[in-house]
């Protein structure tokens, strides 16, 4: 498991952190909405101990969900900065959001976000070119048997039960910990 945070996800944070964070998620799931506040919340303590790796999963349940990934891995194609607006623009308005507004939704994200070619994103959701980064990801999950989302594994370790913060942050400290005993170990001659 510990390969998921290699792949081409997007991701924040610095790249030597102590704890990498892999999450797949859905923008239509409210579970994940939830996560994504939790996690931005313990970002803002703790985020230069933490790398947070993303993965699409949109679900087929879920009717604007996949249109909604696209959207995002197209940003996500343009630079990290870009995805990760279009990131929580799509979480902050998920109660607003529809099959038939997810398109028109995703372009005024577009031009709120500084950092993003419009024409370009434009361009590329009318062609669906990120639908192969969004497949890749799909396909991680299945390999990695993640059936549901969002699906968190901290140092390749699949989390659960992490209903708030602060039980967030009680795991990126045991994560931490576990890391850096397993350095010291392998460390002695």
């Amino acid at each position: 498991m510990s390969d998921l945070s290699h792949q081409s996800g997007a991701s924040q944070g610095p790249a030597d952190a102590p704890v990498t964070l892999v999450e797949f998620s859905d923008f239509q799931c409210p579970f994940c909405r939830n996560f994504s506040v939790v996690l931005k919340e313990v970002l803002a303590t703790d985020g230069d101990r933490i790398r947070v790796v993303f993965h699409h999963m949109p679900l087929s349940m879920h009717a604007w969900a996949r249109t909604a990934a696209e959207g995002a891995a197209c940003a996500q194609l343009q630079n990290s900065a870009s995805f990760w607006s279009i990131h929580d623009k799509l979480f902050g308005a998920q109660r607003e959001m529809t099959a038939s507004n997810v398109r028109e939704k995703l372009l005024a994200f577009a031009h709120e976000t500084r950092t993003l070619d419009v024409a370009a994103f434009q361009t590329c959701l009318d062609n669906q070119l990120s639908l192969g980064l969004v497949f890749q990801d799909l396909d991680l999950a299945s390999t990695a048997q993640v059936s549901g989302t969002p699906t968190v594994f901290l140092n390749g370790r699949r989390l659960t039960g992490i209903k708030d913060a602060a039980a967030l942050r009680a795991a990126v400290v045991e994560a931490s910990t576990l890391k850096a005993f397993a350095e010291r170990t392998r460390a002695r001659p």
